[in-house]
């Protein structure tokens, strides 16, 4: 029987696994809009929507499509307004602030011939191509379908004149005017001189790798991947405004010499996208994006979370075996926390007993009605005090840690919040992966809600399964009612997030179970109670005085006192 079952799991867990690896990332998709000089090369990835023009082979629109339970779609492009549904894209009037337009565009109404290469279905290159006055100029994009919100440009220069050249001027290379719609004042302008990240441009022999905007969770840099040969290949930062007014970045190389039939190349990098440190570290960005303190902790679990990725080959079984060490390393804190509160339970009684020995300033002035205010704050002071050293007494005598519920708690949320945190910061680099079981993408919600019904009878399990003190009636109804209340409102969390929530809760049940048995498996204590409730050296608390009794019971009671005085007899003197 033993050997069918697990012949029958074995199988489920191979189909699980082998669904469980199809990727279901679409591959990248290339359109063309309009004709002649409003033509339009428009390319789609998983994450983005690039759109370049062939007037000045510029990019009008990069606008983040992919949004997760925390973001939200958004164009980059200052100016520009793409529409969600359609993705069409408005470019206000001049649009000097576009990226990749430079100084040799506007010197002709030439437009720039263009050619599309799927390369594989993650990688498309896009060539734009003119010739004006013997000086051929190339444009050529590289785009891809990856998490890591890159396109790479190889800009060219080639002299088929048949004669030297010499372009005094050099050219311009515009990366734009900012982010989107954020403000001037919100945005960082960062500078990237000899592999460290400036706020002002540092002037030669310093070496120039990029310059760019961070702000909002967004970030825009230019990275210069040109190898510096010499005069020809040395790039500058350069700052410019645009036909009306706007400032813009971009990078400038002075003078340059073609002898003939002489080609030069410039090497760029945009990261346009997500202001993550792992995203940007890929790129060689991690100066730039820096870390805060925080990140400190989320960097290296990412990494770890990524390493069971690239060795199960999937983001649900990384998350998975993620969760289950996390459980066992929490698990000594998990049940010291049961543990103390089992032991909290036992000495519940004597604590109330306590409570009732030295009241509190509302149970005195319920005790005590007419009493003065001054007194009865007093006697409450007094009584705190008192109750506080009996206290600490019966912890030290029951070998008792009041903190030892709540703080093994306290400990597991930072790394409960770590682990939230993590899953959200992967959110591209999980829709990327395969997809799992029945949800194509565990950074978006779950299509069926599958998993937060299973989480939420998971957690009123739990909530059974879980020693409370002092919680029935009203209380205890607010408890179950809570799980059911965290679906509803974060039902559209990503499915990864309650995959993760899932796994926690029941793994968590399964080891409240065995502590919950461990514990009734001990050995009680002795009935008798050994510690003294009662202070012999201090004064009770004093009794109510009782009202004086009426008159008429006065003098009634003490006719009857003298019912039992010897009285004289019938016949004798008084």
């Amino acid at each position: 029987m033993l050997l069918k079952w697990t012949g029958r799991l074995s199988l489920i867990f191979a189909l699980v696994l082998t669904i469980s690896t199809v990727a279901w990332a679409a591959p990248i998709e290339t359109q063309i809009v309009g004709s002649g000089a409003t033509e339009k090369i428009r390319i789609k990835t998983d994450l983005m929507s690039y759109q370049f023009n062939v007037t000045n082979a510029e990019l009008e629109s990069a606008y983040i499509h992919f949004n997760t339970f925390d973001t939200q779609p958004v164009e980059l492009i200052p100016g520009v307004l793409t529409d969600r549904e359609s993705l069409f894209v408005t470019v206000p009037e001049g649009g000097g602030a576009l990226p990749f337009r430079t100084s040799l565009d506007g010197n002709d109404d030439t437009l720039y011939s263009h050619d599309v290469q799927t390369l594989d279905e993650k990688t498309v290159q896009l060539t734009f191509t003119k010739t004006v006055d013997g000086l051929e100029v190339s444009k050529q994009y590289t785009i891809y379908n990856d998490p890591y919100y890159r396109v790479k440009l190889k800009f060219s220069l080639r002299n088929v004149s048949g004669n030297e050249m010499n372009l005094e001027d050099g050219y311009t290379l515009t990366l734009s005017g900012g982010i989107g719609q954020i403000g001037e004042n919100d945005l960082q302008t960062v500078y990237l001189f000899n592999g460290k990240k400036t706020e002002s441009i540092q002037p030669p022999p310093n070496l120039f790798g990029g310059l760019g905007y961070l702000g909002h969770g967004l970030a825009m840099f230019l990275k210069n991947e040109t190898i510096a040969t010499g005069s020809n290949t040395t790039v500058l930062p350069w700052i410019g405004q645009d036909s009306i007014g706007r400032r813009l970045l971009g990078t400038k190389v002075e003078s340059i010499e073609l002898g003939t039939n002489e080609e030069v190349t410039y090497d760029y990098l945009l990261y346009a996208g997500r202001w993550k440190y792992v995203l940007m570290d890929h790129s060689g960005l991690a100066e730039v994006a820096g870390k805060g303190p925080f990140s400190q902790f989320l960097v290296p679990t990412i990494q770890v979370l990524e390493w069971f990725y690239k060795w199960s080959g999937n983001y649900g079984w990384a998350i998975i075996i993620f969760t289950i060490i996390t459980r066992i390393l929490m698990f000594p804190l998990l049940r010291q926390q049961f543990h103390s509160m089992a032991k909290m339970r036992e000495v519940q009684p004597k604590m109330t007993r306590l409570k009732e020995r030295y009241p509190s300033l509302n149970e005195l002035r319920k005790r005590h009605p007419d009493m003065d205010m001054s007194e009865l704050q007093v006697r409450a002071r007094a009584n705190r005090d008192k109750m506080q050293k009996k206290m600490m007494e019966l912890y030290q005598k029951e070998g008792v840690n009041p903190l030892g519920g709540c703080l093994p708690s306290l400990i597991q949320l930072p790394f409960l919040i770590l682990l939230w945190r993590t899953i959200l910061y992967s959110a591209e680099a999980i829709h990327y992966s395969p997809g799992f079981l029945w949800m194509s993408d565990l950074s978006q919600p779950d299509p069926i809600y599958v998993l937060v019904l299973l989480t939420t009878g998971l957690m009123i399990l739990q909530t059974k399964t879980t020693p409370q003190m002092g919680a029935a009636g009203q209380n205890q109804m607010l408890m179950y009612l809570m799980p059911v209340m965290m679906a509803v409102f974060l039902r559209d969390f990503p499915a990864g997030l309650w995959l993760y929530y899932f796994l926690t809760t029941g793994i968590q049940v399964v080891q409240q179970l065995f502590i919950n048995r461990e514990i009734a498996e001990k050995p009680k204590p002795a009935a008798a109670d050994t510690f003294d409730i009662e202070d012999d050296d201090e004064e009770d608390e004093p009794e109510p005085e009782p009202e004086p009794a009426p008159k008429k019971a006065l003098d009634e009671s003490e006719d009857d006192a003298g019912d039992g005085e010897d009285k004289p007899k019938k016949g004798e003197a008084e």
